[in-house]
């Protein structure tokens, strides 16, 4: 809950940034905020997709532990559902960036990118929690 919490300032902070920066006068170099999120003049509309993206996603995890098993308390059990969910939110999100690409629509590849980070990324936060205990 804490990283959701520090991860949601960043993102606002990297939004804002993004926002503010000045287009290049440069023949050769492109706008960043046109290639990350399409049109400047469509500011509010990719801020409030963001934000809710991100913290309806990052919230399901945490939802999925608090409320299954409830009864039971069996953490291998919490431990496999929170990962399926965590592994639908990512694979859901990285079909949704596929398709916001430009052509050619890459979903496989940009599926199994996104998994192969998550899987990793999960990997070391649970040996670390592992290592802490």
């Amino acid at each position: 809950m804490a990283n959701l919490i520090g991860g949601f300032f960043v993102i606002c902070h990297n939004l804002w940034e993004l926002r503010c920066e000045q287009p290049e006068q440069a023949i050769n170099l492109k706008d960043r905020y046109q290639e990350l999120l399409g049109r400047r003049q469509n500011f509010k509309l990719h801020a409030i997709v963001c934000i809710l993206s991100y913290l309806v996603f990052g919230l399901m995890p945490i939802v999925v532990y608090g409320f299954s098993f409830r009864q039971s308390e069996e953490r291998e059990l919490k431990l496999l559902v929170v990962g399926a969910a965590s592994l639908l939110c990512i694979i859901g999100l990285s079909i949704g960036k596929a398709y916001v690409c430009r052509p050619p629509k890459a979903y496989v590849k940009t599926v199994v990118n996104f998994v192969i980070l998550g899987f990793m990324a999960s990997g070391i936060s649970y040996a670390a929690g592992v290592l802490v205990k």
